[in-house]
């Protein structure tokens, strides 16, 4: 069956921003005083960005506070981004395949990214875009749903484990890319339907 449509993670799937969720996570550190790990890191970046204000701050002042600072430097190491989605992007665009963002930052931010890098997309959905406590196989299902897809018309690449966790709850394929914080070993332990090292080696799996 004709692959439709994308679904795609966006932090270190799409672009590299895993020193500016270092930075983040630092500055949410030394601003609430909690102590650094390497296991909160990857816990914080596999958490939406609404979740992880919530759990540094202690009221809705500081919730303020922490949203500026993740702005702040998102904007401040902007030009520095390394971007992994430009080429693919294109291609699928020309191929006429949906592009869908799902992502667990906010939509300021991947506006902002995408603008800046000419990254082109047909559907975004963003952390303010989710209803609380909702999930991404959620959100898959009712985008799949709206644009009349099925699921073997579909894949969804992430380069976390949760993206696999959410993948297969959403009953589609998952393809793992390994340019995220986790190794191509701990991702095989989730069992996506395949990793790839590189975006561009879709162009193969979707011919």
């Amino acid at each position: 069956m004709a692959i439709k449509a994308i679904f795609f993670d966006f932090d270190m799937t799409l672009v590299d921003t895993g020193q500016i969720g270092r930075k983040v996570y630092s500055a949410f550190s030394k601003y609430t005083k909690k102590p650094m790990t390497e296991k909160g890191f990857d816990g914080f970046m596999g958490t939406r960005i609404s979740e992880n204000i919530e759990e540094f701050s202690k009221n809705k002042k500081e919730e303020v506070e922490l949203h500026k600072l993740f702005v702040k430097i998102h904007k401040e190491q902007l030009s520095s981004m390394k971007v992994y989605g430009s080429e693919i992007l294109r291609y699928l665009k020309n191929k006429k395949i949906k592009i869908i963002i799902i992502s667990n930052t906010s939509r300021k931010i991947i506006s902002l990214v995408c603008k800046h890098f000419n990254l082109k997309f047909d559907k975004l959905v963003a952390d303010e875009d989710m209803k609380m406590g909702e999930e991404k196989h959620q959100i898959i299902k009712k985008m799949m749903k709206k644009l009349k897809l099925g699921k073997g018309e579909v894949i969804y690449i992430g380069d976390h484990i949760n993206d696999i966790k959410e993948g297969k709850k959403a009953g589609i394929r998952v393809i793992s890319v390994t340019t995220g914080v986790y190794s191509k070993k701990e991702l095989a332990r989730y069992k996506p339907h395949r990793i790839i090292n590189n975006l561009n080696e879709l162009k193969k799996i979707i011919a």
